[in-house]
Order: C-alpha cells, then structure tokens, then sequence
C-alpha cells in the first residue's frame, strides 16, 4: 500500500526531534517512494512511503511519536482512461 505521511514537529521539541534523527533506523519493510521534504518556516514536512505491514509503519513512525503529530493517508494510483 502507498501512504501519505505528513507530519508536523511539537514545537517544543525541534531540537530533540534532530537529535532522534540521528538514532534513526527506517524499517525493511517500508520503503521510501518521495523522501522526507520539511516546508520551508514551518515545522510540517511529508513523505510518500510504500508498505504491506501496518506493523513495520508504527515501527517507523512510532520512533518519533514523543516528538511529532503524524497523519497516514493511503493512497491509490489514479489510472486515466484511454
């Protein structure tokens, strides 16, 4: 399944979320199809990953739970007809 990962730091907590990003290891099972992209000013950023294993995506995502807000969409690919 391909997901939206959007996400938006707690202000409180920027630095600690970098130092986090360090310890950080994405599991094997997800995999990155458009990678992390941060706004500009803000604290918000998105990725597209691509999984089968609701298990490996809490693993990766629950890394930084302490730290951020995370909002998953699944996401279909949109065929046009010919």
């Amino acid at each position: 399944m391909i997901l939206l990962v959007e996400w938006n730091i707690k202000p409180k907590y920027r630095k600690d979320i970098l130092k986090a990003w360090k310890e950080y290891k994405q599991h094997k099972d997800v995999k990155t199809i458009f990678p992390i992209h941060n706004c500009v000013g803000s604290n918000r950023g998105v990725a597209i990953v691509e999984t089968d294993s609701a298990e490996a995506l809490q693993d990766t995502l629950g890394f930084f739970v302490d730290y951020v807000n995370f909002v998953v969409t699944p996401l279909i690919r949109f065929k046009p007809p010919k």
